[in-house]
């Protein structure tokens, strides 16, 4: 009760700014037209969210995905790129919280719409020598504050990364699968059901697909993909 009559008083002394144009935000983090100007992942695949007519991309008929469903709402571009480098490699936690709130919103209006949710959200886990590097896990930050919106579990004691690997992003399609390859196992805690990855960008697929291959050796039965933005069109 307190805390709440604080956060009022709080709220009119020091209205929330949106973070992208300091206007005035609803929801602490962004204004009604800077959310909906984000670049939003339309007409991709259900499969593994690259750019798509409807259904099915000619790669996942051909070689389907480790994973069941790809869910990754917007694009990688202005300003969702610039605010994941903010999140990600500086540090920016309100910068964080404003990309996690957004998936929330847009996965909220699914599960309205009558998408069935899983059972529990898995942060794709960094090595701790990478996370003590960056005073952070991103992916722990992410589904974090989803799963606190969203009233889902976050369990981030499933899968763990075993080894420190390069940096992605300098890696091409096949390089990313080898770098990944044997990174993540199971932590010997059983998993069931129906499970979500938490990322922060899904670009080669090789990390989730690594992940997703863990937690399925784990026992879950069916492993989902959530990501903050798509980054290219190669999975």
């Amino acid at each position: 009760m307190t805390n709440s009559w604080l956060q009022n008083i709080q709220r009119r002394v020091f209205p929330p700014c949106c973070l992208l144009c300091r206007g005035a935000a609803e929801n602490d983090d962004l204004c009604r037209d800077c959310f909906e100007d984000l670049p939003r992942n339309a007409d991709a695949c259900d499969f593994c969210a690259a750019p798509a007519a409807a259904g099915r991309c000619g790669r996942c008929l051909s070689q389907p995905a480790a994973w069941a469903r790809a869910w990754v709402p917007f694009a990688y571009r202005f300003p969702v790129d610039r605010l994941i480098g903010c999140f990600k490699y500086s540090g920016d936690q309100i910068a964080g919280r404003v990309l996690a709130g957004a998936v929330a919103a847009e996965a909220s209006h699914r599960l309205e719409a009558g998408t069935i949710p899983p059972e529990c959200l898995v942060p794709v886990p960094l090595h701790p020598s990478r996370a003590r590097e960056r005073g952070f896990d991103q992916a722990v930050a992410v589904a974090g504050t989803i799963g606190h919106r969203l009233d889902l579990p976050v369990r981030a004691d499933l899968i763990e990364r075993t080894r420190p690997t390069r940096t992605q992003a300098s890696l091409g399609a096949q390089e990313r699968s080898r770098n990944l390859r044997g990174a993540f196992a199971p932590t010997g805690r059983p998993v069931s059901g129906h499970v979500a990855l938490v990322d922060d960008v899904l670009t080669s697929g090789a990390t989730a697909a690594a992940a997703a291959h863990a937690l399925y050796r784990a026992g879950a039965s069916r492993v989902d993909v959530w990501c903050i933005a798509r980054g290219g069109s190669q999975r």
